[in-house]
């Protein structure tokens, strides 16, 4: 990408941040541009952070930073995952769903469809964890309760003005696994089941259990975008809500306080968040996020807590007796098990970029369309660190939700 003169970054920002501060008589002198992200941290994104100091009107000292997330038309992957879309998508979480549902991410400077302008969340002390270490009790717990409440304030809004909430949920278009598409990027599913499937198979101690894993992932080719399609494609449910659609730990953030004590949470990237399951963003975070040994010893912890923060928060928000009655725990069971293979799927999709290491990471400025299509871009050698977390995930979810 070009490089921003001084002079460009000044003229650009100074009005937006004039507007987004609230003081017309900021003035912005210096701005700098640098890169905003590691190589392999951003697939469908140009991210930028830019650095401006000035003064705000009273004559005190101004200096932030912001974050530019760029839609890469220059990349191969546009010509495959229509990342035009994924813009609209984020930009109206931005703009309409969030101010809404809560604050669950940066504030938003400026958006539009190619770029969108937000405060920079390292600057307010916000960091990521280390993807290749998973998560944390302590950092899983606090994940699962804070997507039971952005899932439970959104479905309070649904219950109390539902003919309002379609009108503001339905830009939210499938664009992952749309029905009928040839081209969706989640046709490359069948490339993770074949990774998936080698790494089970080179795994030299074959039980009988992990035998039968490997024929039900096997199982599912040529027919797993079909079912996830048709499941993300039903009609809206009552209980449906605005899901962040892309909740693994890349994009999400902590904030500590001077003990290390959890803060704060925040999300990022809403590019396809949906009007959905709440079931989708628990197996999704839980497969895709969290550490085999806490999944394993605390799955239906995660399930009892997330569906009392849910309850908990529907009833401070006045959700009816009614539907109260109607949302159980067996209900949110039956919710797991009818979504549960979106999580076995997108769980197998992940492991390759949560334990991509320096040597590794895709680099998406280099990798063709067609390398997307076929999988070309997953290191296929056999890694036994990958071939574990395949081999937890599929036994987990045959354990949970198969036999």
């Amino acid at each position: 990408m070009e490089q921003r003169s001084m002079s460009d970054i000044i003229k650009k920002m100074q009005p937006l941040l004039r507007k987004f501060e609230g003081d017309d008589e900021l003035v912005i002198h210096e701005a700098k541009d640098e890169a905003g992200s590691n190589v392999g941290d951003n697939y469908t994104s140009v991210m930028i952070r830019t650095v401006v100091v000035g003064k705000y009107g009273n004559g005190s000292p101004y200096k932030k930073n912001f974050m530019t997330k760029i839609l890469p038309h220059f990349r191969p992957i546009t010509e495959f995952m229509h990342t035009d879309a994924l813009y609209v998508i984020e930009g109206y979480m931005y703009e309409k769903i969030l101010p809404i549902v809560g604050d669950y991410g940066p504030r938003c400077v400026y958006v539009d469809e190619e770029e969108i302008i937000m405060e920079d969340l390292r600057e307010k002390g916000y960091t990521n964890c280390k993807r290749q270490n998973y998560l944390d009790l302590e950092h899983t717990l606090f994940t699962i309760q804070a997507l039971a409440k952005w899932h439970a304030k959104s479905v309070s809004i649904k219950l109390k003005d539902p003919e309002s909430f379609e009108k503001l949920a339905s830009p939210l278009k499938e664009n992952i696994f749309p029905v009928d598409s040839n081209d969706a990027v989640g046709r490359t599913v069948d490339g993770g089941l074949d990774s998936a499937i080698s790494h089970l198979e080179s795994i030299k101690l074959q039980t009988a259990e992990l035998k039968k894993a490997i024929e039900y992932v096997k199982s599912l080719k040529n027919k797993c975008y079909d079912i996830i399609a048709k499941l993300l494609s039903l009609p809206k449910d009552r209980y449906f809500t605005i899901c962040h659609g892309d909740a693994w730990i890349n994009n999400i953030l902590y904030k500590y306080d001077k003990n290390g004590k959890l803060l704060d949470i925040k999300f990022v990237d809403f590019q396809i968040s949906r009007h959905t399951s709440v079931a989708l963003d628990f197996h999704y975070f839980v497969y895709s996020s969290v550490r085999s040994c806490i999944i394993e010893d605390n799955y239906d912890n995660l399930i009892e807590l997330y569906h009392r923060t849910f309850v908990e928060k529907l009833k401070e928000y006045g959700v009816s007796e009614g539907d109260l009655k109607n949302l159980t725990m067996e209900w949110f069971k039956s919710e797991l098990k009818k979504f549960s293979l979106y999580g076995l799927v997108t769980g197998f999709w992940l492991i390759h970029v949560v334990l991509a290491d320096e040597t590794n990471v895709l680099d998406m400025d280099k990798i063709t369309a067609e390398d997307i299509k076929n999988m070309e871009f997953f290191n296929k050698t056999i890694d036994a660190t990958k071939a574990e977390r395949y081999k937890f995930i599929a036994l987990h979810y045959l354990r949970m939700y198969v036999q």
